[in-house]
């Protein structure tokens, strides 16, 4: 599973759904977390990665390893 921050242009991947933690320390906020919790995620969490928006690169270095 995959999401990006507001306004951000790559996505991360979401290592941790209890949470809502990815590899390289970025977060979904609350209410996404939320949603996400009720199976209803919003707009910024995919079950696919986008093929038009990057990965951050720590993300992408830890899925590479």
């Amino acid at each position: 599973m995959f999401f990006r921050k507001r306004n951000g242009d790559v996505y991360h991947v979401l290592e941790d759904e209890i949470g809502g933690a990815a590899p390289c320390g970025a977060r979904l906020s609350g209410y996404e977390l939320y949603q996400l919790r009720e199976g209803k995620p919003t707009e910024l969490v995919a079950a696919e990665k986008p093929e038009d928006t990057p990965l951050c690169k720590l993300c992408e270095k830890r899925e590479l390893n």
